[in-house]
């Protein structure tokens, strides 16, 4: 049996077409029923969830009419109860750390990662390379900030730039200035980084003359970047240290890198999600 829909429109009031319904009212049902009547009977009425508006009164009634003039009525539809569940969670991100080092942070690497990872943060790089200076390691500061995009930078230099001015024929003055301007261009190159870490070099030794270098460089480089201080937390205790007074034990090893994992959970704050 074929089935046509029909469109009736009943207007309450006078014959004229009243004002078009206003599309931000809150339409309401009407509950209204009636018989269906042929289109050009009288106007018909029938259960069919009609609605009207607010102001104009204006019953819109769909009717499925059969070939042979009856009407049958769409099944009522149910809005969907509103859902009560909450969202589900955002799961933050695991921030991430690099860590750009010398010789010190060669050997203590493995713990670094191992103390860094139970402290909630994802080491994406640990490069420690022996015997290189601030201006050697620029280049690594870079690639890792490129490659990486870290949470946190630690830099664990200046060793050997305290050795390049025992070592070196130019004046100290010379040399440290040299040194400054190496540090600020690695600090430069990680402007952008929500964390910068600079982990102090151990001013308790005469070696390389870190006992005059050492107090003058960790007082330069704490004014400008988180500082961990490894001179202070090392102090008193030899056996942290190899026979150079410079180098670290295995148990050196594990205090250097606690204070880097300290320092990166305490004072660089995670990303908010």
């Amino acid at each position: 049996m074929l089935v046509a829909p029909l469109v009736a429109l009943s207007l309450g009031g006078c014959g004229a077409a009243g004002p078009r319904p206003d599309a931000t009212s809150t339409p309401r049902a009407t509950g209204a029923t009636a018989t269906a009547g042929t289109v050009d009977g009288p106007a018909a009425t029938t259960p069919v969830g009609s609605v009207a508006t607010a102001e104009s009164g204006t019953t819109l009634a769909v009717l499925a009419a059969t070939s042979d003039g009856s009407a049958t009525a769409p099944a009522p539809t149910t809005a969907p109860a509103p859902s009560t569940s909450a969202p589900p969670a955002t799961v933050p991100a695991t921030p991430t750390v690099a860590v750009i080092g010398d010789s010190l942070t060669f050997t203590s690497g493995e713990q670094q990662r191992l103390q860094l990872l139970a402290a909630g943060w994802d080491p994406v790089v640990i490069d420690g390379h022996v015997g290189e200076t601030i201006s050697d390691r620029v280049a690594a500061i870079r690639q890792a900030l490129a490659a990486h995009h870290p949470t946190a930078l630690v830099i664990a230099l200046g060793t050997n730039d305290a050795r390049m001015i025992a070592e070196s024929r130019r004046p100290p003055a010379e040399q440290w200035a040299i040194t400054r301007a190496t540090a600020f261009t690695a600090l430069a190159d990680a402007e952008g980084v929500p964390c910068v870490v600079w982990v102090g070099i151990n001013a308790h030794t005469d070696r390389f003359f870190l006992s005059t270098f050492g107090p003058e460089f960790n007082a330069f480089v704490q004014r400008y970047a988180v500082f961990a201080d490894w001179s202070a937390r090392s102090v008193g205790h030899p056996e942290w240290f190899l026979l150079d007074e410079v180098h670290l034990s295995a148990e050196g090893d594990r205090q250097y890198a606690a204070l880097i994992a300290e320092t990166v959970r305490t004072r660089c704050a995670a990303p908010r999600q």
